[in-house]
């Protein structure tokens, strides 16, 4: 007899199966429940549970020999897996993993239906590897950093082609099999900017924006763009997720951060943000749509000063299909694009924080392919900026990053990488780019 395990959303079998697999001697249906991961006997997925792209995606984690046995077993009408350790040990436990610095950072369980449905409408430039081995990984990592001198080509190639949670499991079987820190030996082995870009791409993904957020305000001084970026252009979902983790990692509220380190109707707005209770996209109210596009008017173009408030409370709530609309009236109303009414009317931190809203409502790719415009035009390059963006949308919409950046800026994003950057780093960043659009 031989035993096995697979992890399904909704129904699991115990049974128990013969050497040859042809014969299955018994049978018990019941509801998966998380315990159930824990115990060590026989649970299959019926064929209905699992989709093609699933069971191919178990096929691939498989070795050569419990490729043929789950095969076996499939032309029976069952989907089996052959093998006797759990293939996601991260799921059910509370693992950490080193982010940069000395902080730990959590991941939660990662649901396989879930990631597949976002790996599927996401339009990020990195997806989970297919025959990822961490292991393998692991090892050959470490043999790129053994000894003297450093493979950095090994290094480049390996994590800029696996997902950010695949990197997680890699970190693990890194401690694992050597005892020793991956982070922490990456951070001894590379220097400089591709040290910056390795590291953020090892930094887990829930953490990423919560620890860049963290990094911008505390020390001397705030980095108002960092903060504008973020909290302008992630979805109220992405803001309660910032928020959550900021909470549990830093012990402490982003807000009374936020709060702390800025002032006057800059700070009002980003809290507004931050409490991230925009209102949901559903029917948009014409009347509505109108009534805020005559009080922006009202509180700008034909007002004597500004009504900074009105602003606030108008673009910090209101859904997005709301805006685009409201936006749309208010040029019919004014004559102006509300970006021009913006720029005319407030300063500084606002004005750039106002915009940011506006141009993530039109469209956040658009307005992240600016933001990397930005980082690279003219003299220098804000490489803080450059990576930040890169890896941060490295698996949710970069291939749309780059197409508004041909469209917008009249060369491909791949080759402004490529002339304002250099040597590993450049290689880097362009693994991570995914091609060019020229």
């Amino acid at each position: 007899m031989e035993t096995s395990l697979l992890d399904a959303k909704y129904l699991c079998i115990e049974m128990k199966v013969s050497s040859s697999g042809n014969k299955i001697k018994s049978l018990y249906l019941s509801k998966l429940k998380t315990k159930l991961l824990d115990k060590p006997w026989c649970a299959v997925a019926l064929p209905f549970v699992l989709t093609k792209r699933q069971f191919a995606y178990y096929i691939s984690q498989r070795s050569i020999a419990r490729r043929i046995s789950l095969l076996t077993l499939t032309s029976q009408r069952w989907y089996v897996t052959l093998h006797k350790e759990k293939r996601y040990p991260l799921d059910s436990s509370t693992s950490k993993s080193h982010g940069p610095g000395k902080e730990e950072a959590r991941r939660p369980p990662r649901d396989l239906d879930t990631t597949l449905e976002k790996q599927e409408s996401a339009r990020g430039t990195i997806k989970d590897f297919i025959g990822f081995n961490a292991n393998g990984d692991a090892e050959a990592l470490r043999k790129a950093m053994k000894g003297l001198g450093t493979d950095e080509d090994t290094i480049m190639k390996i994590l800029t082609s696996r997902s950010n949670y695949q990197r997680q499991q890699i970190g693990v079987a890194f401690k694992t099999l050597f005892g020793r820190d991956l982070v922490d030996d990456l951070k001894s082995e590379l220097t400089g900017k591709l040290e910056k870009v390795i590291i953020a791409l090892m930094t887990p993904s829930n953490l990423y924006d919560a620890y860049e957020l963290r990094h911008a305000i505390k020390g001397a001084g705030t980095d108002e763009n960092v903060l504008i970026e973020i909290l302008a252009s992630r979805t109220p979902v992405e803001i309660s997720h910032i928020k959550k983790v900021y909470r549990e990692e830093y012990e402490r509220e982003l807000e009374d951060s936020i709060t702390g380190d800025t002032s006057g109707y800059f700070q009002r707005m980003l809290v507004v943000l931050v409490q991230a209770n925009r209102d949901p996209d559903s029917k948009v109210n014409d009347a509505l749509v109108e009534k805020d596009a005559q009080d922006l008017f009202q509180a700008g173009e034909l007002k004597w000063g500004t009504d900074e408030e009105k602003f606030i409370t108008i673009l910090g709530t209101r859904s997005i299909a709301h805006l685009r609309k409201t936006f749309d009236k208010y040029m019919t109303i004014s004559g102006y694009q509300i970006e021009e009414s913006i720029c005319r009317e407030t300063c500084g931190n606002l004005e750039n924080l106002l915009l940011a809203i506006v141009k993530s409502v039109r469209s956040v790719p658009a307005y992240l392919a600016e933001t990397l415009h930005n980082a690279v035009k003219g003299a220098g390059t804000d490489d803080s900026t450059l990576v930040r963006v890169m890896v941060s949308r490295s698996e949710i919409d970069l291939l749309d990053i780059r197409k508004e950046y041909r469209k917008n800026f009249g060369k491909s994003l791949h080759q402004a990488i490529r002339g304002d950057t250099s040597g590993d780093y450049r290689n880097t960043l362009l693994l991570v780019c995914g091609g060019d659009d020229e």
